[in-house]
């Protein structure tokens, strides 16, 4: 009862006097019995694994006589009651908690969520209570990308100069995407050791893919650079052997890449091909995919020469 809501008479003092003035006063009426069913959760901040997915953190306390809770979450306020109905009746995937304590909280997008919270005794669902969480996404200012085709990367596929190699051989089963603000803007990945992949662009004129100076993910032994790779046109002068769709097969993109530190010494021009095999995977393989670094995959230990490139004076083999 709240505090003061009650009036008491005396038998041997005239008049009405507060009662239950510190609030603690409870009245178990018949059928029903006296017990603690709060719920409370508390937002400890958010947090983001080596996957890259997000969550948010918090802490759940149960009252004395909350065995269990499920929850779940929704970004619509007006579905707050179905989402507590379709928590009880099973309509609505939940997530089960059996005792109070730390969790963590799958999130998609920034945005204002209502986390539904449903309490349990035993079996019998006896309290609901909604929490509102306010999410920002660390994606938010990071590149979007849409998956467009699966395909199988191929690393080495032919040397353009004499004692050439790439740091990679073997091939990757990896996906063709398109930056969401930029429609000439692609990459593939998985791709050599790169958390981002092989990042290109499109000249819109010559219809010629582009790759200027992306970073490898895997650094050289003898000085500790970085290893880094750049199309055969973006260290020349020359347009000859872009990086481009193959002229007799439409499902095949030709990259004539020079593997090469900052300082421009290298290992030499090599061919790699990105072949389309097929439409994007479901989005759950194309996420699945794009985390895996094929084991097929042979990392292949190189050493420069000594003498710097000139790309301007390469001699190249004929495709």
């Amino acid at each position: 009862m709240p505090a003061k809501s009650m009036l008491v008479s005396m038998s041997k003092m005239d008049g009405l006097y507060y009662g239950n003035s510190n609030g603690m006063m409870t009245i178990a009426l018949p059928g029903n019995k006296i017990a603690d069913y709060t719920l409370d959760f508390v937002k400890t901040g958010t947090f983001v694994d080596t996957e890259n997915s997000e969550y948010v953190t918090g802490t759940f306390t149960f009252g004395a006589d909350i065995e269990s809770v499920k929850y779940a979450l929704t970004d619509d306020a007006e579905q707050v009651d179905a989402t507590a109905s379709g928590i009880i009746d099973g309509s609505v995937k939940s997530t089960k908690l059996s005792e109070a304590g730390n969790v963590q909280i799958p999130m998609e997008k920034t945005g204002t969520y209502y986390l539904v919270v449903v309490g349990y005794n035993g079996d019998e669902a006896v309290t609901t209570t909604t929490f509102t969480v306010k999410f920002k996404s660390t994606k938010d200012n990071a590149e979007q990308w849409t998956a467009l085709y699966s395909g199988v990367y191929t690393y080495n596929v032919a040397p353009m100069q004499e004692n050439a190699t790439s740091i990679y051989t073997g091939d990757d089963e990896a996906v063709l995407y398109q930056s969401q603000s930029d429609p000439n803007r692609y990459r593939i990945y998985p791709w050599g050791e790169s958390d981002e992949g092989l990042i290109f662009t499109k000249d819109e004129a010559t219809g010629d893919f582009l790759v200027d100076g992306v970073a490898t993910g895997t650094v050289y032994e003898s000085t500790g650079d970085m290893i880094y790779a750049s199309c055969y046109t973006a260290l020349s002068e020359s347009t000859d052997y872009p990086c481009a769709f193959d002229a007799n097969n439409k499902n095949l993109i030709n990259f004539i890449l020079f593997y090469h530190i900052a300082s421009g010494d290298g290992f030499g021009l090599v061919k790699e091909t990105f072949e389309i095999t097929g439409d994007a995977a479901s989005e759950a393989k194309a996420k699945k995919m794009a985390r895996m670094m094929s084991s097929h995959k042979t990392k292949k230990h190189v050493y420069l020469k000594g003498a710097k490139v000139d790309m301007k004076k390469a001699k190249l083999n004929l495709l």
